[in-house]
C-alpha cells in the first residue's frame, strides 16, 4: 500500500503517512472526516488469508470492549474494497522495542518496573473481562509521551480457555510466547503474565530469557531451560525483583502468579524496596507441631545473602522469614556473634553458621529480632567465621527448630525451577531420568495440597512439597528448598505416615523421584 497516501477508506478515514508495518497489517496515520480528528488506521494487508482476517476483525471487537487508561481505543472497524480495516486511537511516542533500541544494555529498572505495573493493571481489565492478549512483548507496549503505556495490538487475543493454535501458527511472538502457547495447551490469563515476565527481563538486562540461533533453540529454552537469574546479568537488580520475574517464568502455570493486580502492586513495592500489604506478608500456615513463636511470622520473599537485619531494629521479639536462592555470591558479608548475632551480620551465612541452611542449596530461614547485647561470641561452623564483638545496639536468633541444611549431600548442576506450588508434581519431567532440579517451596503448606505415594522413592505424579515433608527436609509451616532427581519407574512403592504426612501404597508405575 506504498501509494495508498490520500486514499480514503469507506468514505471516512483519509490515509495520510504509514507509520509502520508488521505481522499481516500496516498502521496509518489518518484523520477521520467526519468526526475531524486524528486517528490510527490499522490496515489488513492484500493478500492476507481469511484466519488473519477473522482475527483482524476480533482486534476491534475484543478491543470495543475493554476501557482502561493502559489500553489502546477502538473506534470502528470495515471493510474497503475487501480490504479489512480498524480505526483506532492515534497515539503519540514510541514502542519499548524502539525505546530498547537506544539502551541496548537494558533500562532503567525503576521504570520498567513501574512500566510493568502499569501493564498488569490493564491486564487486569482484559483478564476480568475473559480476555487474554497472548503477545504482549516491546513492541506491543506504547510509551507515550507523558509516561504512560499503553497495550496495543489485540489481534490474537481470545477468550481464556482457548488453546494455542494462532500461536502455534506462528502470529504471536516466539521470544515473549509462554510454554503453553508453544504447546498448543489451553491458555489463560497466566500466559500473558508469563510474556510479561520475558518483556520486563528484556527491558531489564538487554536479553530476552531465552536465546538461540534457530526457533528450535529458543523453543526449547521456554519448554525446558532455566532463565539465568536476572541480576547474574545486571547486578543492580534486586533480589525482590530476581524472585518476581523468576515465578513470571515459570514454566507450570501454576506456579506463576495468577493477580494481575496484585502483580502490579509487587512490581511497584520491589522497585522502591518495599513490601506491599496483602502481596507476599502472611501469616505461616498451620503446622504439624504448632508454635506460638512462628505465629504472625512476617515473609519477606527472597533476601539478598549479604542482607542484614539491622531494618528491623528496634521491632524487638518480632519474627520474619526469608528465602534465599541456591549458590549466590557472598563476598562482602560478614557475621559477628554464635547463637546470636549482631544485626548487622548477613542473616544468610549466620544461617549456615547456625546450621539451618547450606550456600550450595540456599532454604528457608525464620528468624527474631532481639535488643542489643553487652558481648557476641564467634567461632567456626559449617565453613563460616564469625567474629566476636562487644556492645552492640540490636541483636537477631534463629528461635525454632529448622529444616536441616543437608549440605554434605553433593548435588551435581541442579536446575534451578523457582518458586513451587505445593500441589506441583514431577510428572512433566518423566523421562528425563537422572537429571536434577532445585526448587523452592513458600511457608505455609497443607497436607491437603496434594497427594503421595512411596517411601524415599516417590511416583513421580506424586507432590513435591508433601514428599520432602514426608522425608523430613523441610516443613510444611516453613517451606524450603528442595532438591530432587528423576528416577526411572518402579514396579511397587510403599507406604508410611512420616513427619504428619501420610503416603500411599501403589504396584508399577513408569516414573519415580527421590531426593538429592
Amino acid at each position: 500500500m506504498a501509494d495508498a497516501d490520500g486514499q480514503v477508506l469507506a468514505g471516512r478515514y483519509r490515509l495520510v503517512h504509514r507509520l509502520g508495518a508488521g505481522g499481516f497489517g500496516e498502521v496509518w496515520r489518518g484523520v477521520d472526516e467526519r468526526l475531524e480528528r486524528e486517528v490510527a488506521v490499522k490496515v489488513l494487508l492484500g493478500g492476507a488469508d481469511p484466519q488473519a482476517a477473522r482475527l483482524f476483525e476480533r482486534e476491534a471487537k475484543l478491543g470495543a470492549k475493554l476501557a482502561h487508561p493502559g489500553i489502546t481505543v477502538v473506534h470502528d472497524v470495515g471493510v474497503d474494497s475487501s480490504r479489512w480495516f480498524v480505526v483506532m486511537e492515534l497515539l503519540g511516542g514510541r514502542d519499548l522495542a524502539a525505546v530498547l533500541a537506544t539502551s541496548p544494555q537494558g533500562l532503567e529498572i525503576t521504570e520498567v518496573a513501574e512500566w510493568g505495573a502499569q501493564v498488569a493493571e490493564a491486564l487486569a481489565v482484559a483478564h476480568a473481562a475473559g480476555i487474554v492478549h497472548r503477545d504482549i512483548k516491546p513492541a506491543n507496549l506504547m510509551l507515550l509521551d507523558g509516561g504512560r503505556i499503553k497495550v496495543c495490538d489485540f489481534g490474537i487475543a481470545r477468550a481464556a480457555g482457548a488453546t494455542a493454535s494462532v500461536t502455534a501458527q506462528g502470529y504471536a511472538s516466539l521470544a515473549y510466547a509462554a510454554p503453553e502457547q508453544l504447546s498448543n495447551e489451553t491458555v489463560d490469563a497466566r500466559a500473558d503474565l508469563y510474556s510479561l515476565g520475558c518483556t520486563l527481563y528484556h527491558l531489564m538486562t538487554g536479553r530476552p530469557p531465552f536465546s538461540g540461533d534457530t526457533p528450535m533453540a529458543i523453543l526449547a529454552g521456554h519448554l525446558s531451560r532455566t532463565p539465568d537469574l536476572p541480576s547474574s546479568l545486571r547486578a543492580e537488580i534486586p533480589s525482590a525483583l530476581d524472585e518476581i520475574l523468576l515465578e513470571l517464568l515459570a514454566k507450570s502455570p501454576a506456579q506463576r502468579p495468577d493477580d494481575a493486580t496484585v502483580l502490579a502492586a509487587r512490581l511497584r513495592a520491589a522497585a522502591a524496596g518495599q513490601h506491599p500489604p496483602g502481596a507476599r506478608t502472611r501469616r505461616m500456615g498451620s503446622a504439624n507441631t504448632p508454635d506460638p513463636q512462628v505465629e504472625g511470622a512476617v515473609f519477606l520473599g527472597t533476601m539478598d545473602w549479604n542482607a542484614t537485619a539491622q531494618e528491623f531494629r528496634g521491632r524487638d521479639y518480632q519474627t520474619f522469614t526469608a528465602v534465599f536462592l541456591p549458590g549466590k555470591d557472598t563476598r562482602g558479608a560478614s557475621v559477628w556473634g554464635d547463637g546470636i548475632y549482631t544485626d548487622d551480620s548477613s542473616i544468610g551465612l549466620a544461617a549456615v553458621h547456625a546450621g539451618i541452611i547450606s550456600l550450595r542449596q540456599g532454604g528457608t530461614v525464620t528468624f527474631q529480632t532481639r535488643p542489643g547485647r553487652e558481648s557476641y561470641a564467634g567461632a567456626k561452623r559449617n565453613g563460616v567465621w564469625t567474629s566476636a564483638w562487644g556492645s552492640w545496639s540490636g541483636s537477631f536468633v534463629f528461635p525454632l527448630p529448622q529444616p536441616a541444611a543437608h549440605a554434605s549431600r553433593p548435588v551435581t548442576e541442579p536446575v534451578f525451577l523457582g518458586v513451587m506450588d505445593w500441589g506441583a508434581t514431577a510428572a512433566s519431567f518423566r523421562g528425563r531420568n537422572d537429571e536434577i532440579f532445585t526448587v523452592i517451596l513458600p511457608p505455609g503448606g497443607n497436607v491437603r495440597d496434594g497427594n503421595v505415594w512411596g517411601d524415599g522413592i516417590y511416583t513421580d505424579d506424586s507432590s513435591i512439597g508433601l514428599a520432602a515433608v514426608h522425608a523430613g527436609i523441610i516443613s510444611l509451616r516453613q517451606g524450603g528448598t528442595v532438591t530432587f532427581q528423576i528416577r526411572p519407574g518402579r514396579e511397587s512403592y510403599a507406604g508410611a505416615k512420616r513427619n504428619g504426612v501420610k503416603t500411599s501404597t501403589w504396584g508399577s508405575w513408569s516414573g519415580s523421584f527421590a531426593f538429592h
